[in-house]
């Protein structure tokens, strides 16, 4: 595709009153979706790297394989994902160990500090402090005495938090053995005491279909150049007004181009007005 002009993009999610702009990710996970904000620009190096897990498709159909309990026998700590996932889902499933690149540097010390309590999500690890690679979990409760102390792993890096969807959160609260969760053995050294299924009460066999998946998608922009306008794409948030800006200038000034209540599905906009020789665009979503 040949253009005369660069066209940049980006996708904005913003709080209110108005805070820094973040990725939305979409979690689609058998007990409903959550929708997740990524703090890019306080934690760059963790969010890229869960980018790039996402856009690989690592995530699609990953599971949630650790769901730990409390001294009493429930769970109400962490929903742990993206260790494994599970290729042909519907037809002849297999699971598989997601591969990984070179674990991240930790960033529990740059940008601004968020603590480890109820629906923010952060990178998993071992006792070294920089060995997080593909597995993130979601704090089930307010974890901060435990998981924001440095003296463990250097303390967990959160890097976003659950926006809408809360209540799917929920689903992984509460269950004990053999009531929602279950101890299972996928062979090859990997044993799971703590993983949710999506039953509750016993069964002698457990199958793929009775276990707890996620794939995650991104709120990301496309443009396509077409009859000298530029045709602006992404998939839009439900329920919410999903509003185009663009600007012509660096740093951007963003002025309003469109907006409309976002449905779930792909949404567009075509932008005739061309005349600048630089045109950014952003989607922003107000929470």
């Amino acid at each position: 595709m040949k253009r005369s002009a660069p066209l940049l993009l980006a996708v904005a999610l913003w709080s209110a009153p108005p805070a820094q702009a973040g990725y939305l990710a979409f979690f689609r996970t058998t007990f409903g979706d959550m929708e997740v904000e990524l703090f890019e620009q306080d934690k760059p190096a963790t969010v890229r790297n869960f980018l790039y897990y996402t856009r690989q498709g690592y995530y699609q159909n990953t599971l949630f394989h650790r769901c730990p309990t409390n001294y009493w026998g429930f769970t109400d700590f962490v929903a742990q994902g993206g260790l494994l996932s599970v290729y042909n889902l519907a037809v002849a499933p297999q699971a598989y160990v997601i591969p990984t690149i070179a674990p991240i540097t930790n960033e529990f010390f740059t940008g601004r500090f968020f603590s480890n309590s109820y629906g923010t999500i952060a990178m998993a690890k071992t006792s070294h402090p920089d060995s997080a690679t593909s597995s993130f979990f979601f704090n089930l409760g307010d974890n901060s005495l435990s998981l924001d102390n440095t003296n463990n792993s250097g303390g967990f890096t959160v890097f976003g938090r659950v926006r809408r969807g809360t209540n799917t959160l929920n689903q992984f609260i509460g269950r004990y053995q053999n009531y929602g969760l279950q101890a299972i053995d996928f062979g090859s050294g990997y044993y799971f005491p703590d993983m949710p299924v999506n039953y509750y009460g016993y069964k002698p066999n457990i199958y793929f279909s009775d276990l707890v998946y996620a794939t995650v998608e991104l709120l990301e922009t496309s443009i396509t150049r077409t009859n000298n306008a530029n045709l602006i794409r992404w998939r839009s948030v439900a329920g919410l007004l999903n509003q185009v800006e663009t600007a012509t200038n660096l740093p951007p000034v963003w002025r309003p181009l469109w907006s409309a209540t976002g449905n779930g599905a792909v949404m567009s906009h075509t932008d005739a007005s061309d005349a600048a020789p630089l045109r950014l665009y952003r989607v922003r979503v107000d929470y």
